[in-house]
């Protein structure tokens, strides 16, 4: 069982800390440091999924499609979206079934783009839900009536700072280990400006990242992106692990 020990740390906090590890170096201004871990925490909650909600909003009637973007109570004080992505989805309090485009293409289900609960045929509460890319979902078959309650848990926007100091003493919430994972990807980014070996030389930093993403998202760890560029499959490839691959004399199949 893993512990985790959650913690308050302030954007102020992460900047001082990203330029520790860059040596406390001129060579990064303020600015850029907070845009670098501002990107951290966008890549890492795109991946990870690390900051969740539930919103309820109501059916309309005959819907079958619905935008994140513009749903009522989903919505912040400057109307600007707050859901990245929909992760599951009730229905008056019952969990509706994950379902993929393809499947309801290949189901046999003609026109279930339009079809409701009151039709001949149709199950007479929704019962599937889907993602239609990230700002879009579907719900099968739409609610004739409308009215009726759509729980939505759902992965928000990531939390973005200021860079122009003004919040620096926002403070976000993660676990001790958190922390280091996004200023492993912050550093990496920040060697960018400096090019070649600065860059190759935190590529460890980058892979020690995605793998704390795949612990999180066990879809991102199936994918071929990360098992070809990230996983220990990768390194077992790019990297001599046995003597006998260094030395040119055979040993046993043993990894150090």
């Amino acid at each position: 069982m893993t512990l985790y020990r959650y913690q308050q740390v302030t954007l102020a906090t992460l900047v001082t800390m990203l330029l520790s590890r860059l040596q406390n170096s001129p060579y990064w201004s303020a600015v850029e440091l907070r845009e670098n871990i501002n990107e951290a925490i966008r890549i890492y909650q795109l991946g990870a999924l690390r900051w969740k909600q539930r919103f309820i909003v109501q059916t309309i009637a005959g819907q079958c499609f619905y935008d994140t973007t513009t749903l009522p109570g989903t919505l912040d004080a400057n109307d600007n979206p707050l859901i990245l992505m929909p992760i599951r989805i009730a229905f008056n309090s019952e969990p509706l079934f994950f379902s993929t485009l393809d499947d309801m293409d290949s189901a046999g289900i003609g026109n279930w783009q339009i079809q409701t609960t009151a039709m001949v045929g149709a199950p007479d509460v929704p019962q599937l839900w889907g993602n239609v890319g990230l700002n879009l979902f579907f719900i099968y078959p739409a609610d004739s009536a409308g009215g009726g309650s759509l729980q939505i848990d759902a992965a928000t926007q990531a939390p973005i700072f200021a860079t122009d100091g003004s919040g620096d003493g926002a403070f976000l919430n993660l676990d001790s280990g958190e922390v280091s994972t996004l200023l492993d990807y912050a550093q990496h980014i920040s060697q960018i400006k400096r090019g070649g070996g600065k860059v190759q030389a935190t590529m460890p930093k980058l892979k020690a990242f995605m793998r704390a993403v795949a612990l999180q998202n066990s879809f991102f760890a199936a994918s071929a992106l990360f098992k070809k560029s990230y996983s220990d499959q990768h390194d077992r490839t790019t990297r001599p692990r046995l003597a006998g691959e260094q030395s040119g004399v055979p040993t046993a199949p043993r990894y150090r």
